[in-house]
């Protein structure tokens, strides 16, 4: 074969591994499939994983995730306690830590309405904003009960109130290269003269 001909084969090889493992609710990683998160599903007081996770043991982690998704663009991750309040969870995009939901003291009231939970100062909750990519949640249960069930949902956008904050490769990378080209093209065009 041709030097040609192996190019071409190299080249439709690679997007047809790129189009299969590219997925905009989720993807398989190994044998294991991990459940995918659908953006821009809203969640409701369900026992269904997602939008429903559930833990065993202090601290502990969901025995449900990693859930796992992918974007195009940025996403806000909200995630709520509910049922008695006391619950506080720590948030883990590819292992790496979001942030703690808002403490609380535990108080009195049970729903299992994740809206109505989220919107409720007693219940621990939270909204984290990342950026465009590949995600792998994680939950832990900082504190509260022994064993529980909480919520999630992931929504296009920033968290309401929030500005996401530029990505410096996207802006920086463009401008440094052309001002190396106009300091390359001064250079060449002094030594001339």
């Amino acid at each position: 074969m041709t030097m040609k001909k192996w190019m071409i084969i190299l080249l439709v090889s690679t997007l047809l591994i790129g189009i299969t493992s590219a997925g905009t609710n989720g993807y398989v990683s190994g044998t294991i499939v991990d459940p995918a998160i659908a953006v821009g599903a809203t969640w409701s007081a369900t026992t269904d994983v997602p939008p429903a996770f559930f833990w065993y043991g202090l601290p502990g982690w969901s025995y449900n995730d990693p859930f796992m998704y992918s974007n195009d663009g940025v996403t806000s991750i909200y995630v709520t306690d509910a049922f008695a309040p006391g619950d506080i969870f720590e948030v883990y995009d590819n292992e790496k830590l979001l942030g703690t939901t808002s403490a609380v003291s535990g108080g009195s009231g049970s729903t299992e309405d994740p809206v109505a939970a989220y919107q409720d100062p007693a219940y621990s909750h939270a909204c984290f904003t990342v950026p465009a990519g590949r995600h792998s949640i994680d939950i832990k249960t900082v504190a509260g009960f022994e064993s529980g069930r909480g919520y999630l949902m992931v929504q296009d956008g920033a968290c309401p109130g929030t500005t996401p904050a530029p990505e410096f490769p996207t802006i920086a990378l463009p401008v440094g290269m052309i001002l190396g080209l106009v300091f390359i093209v001064y250079s060449l065009r002094t030594r001339k003269e």
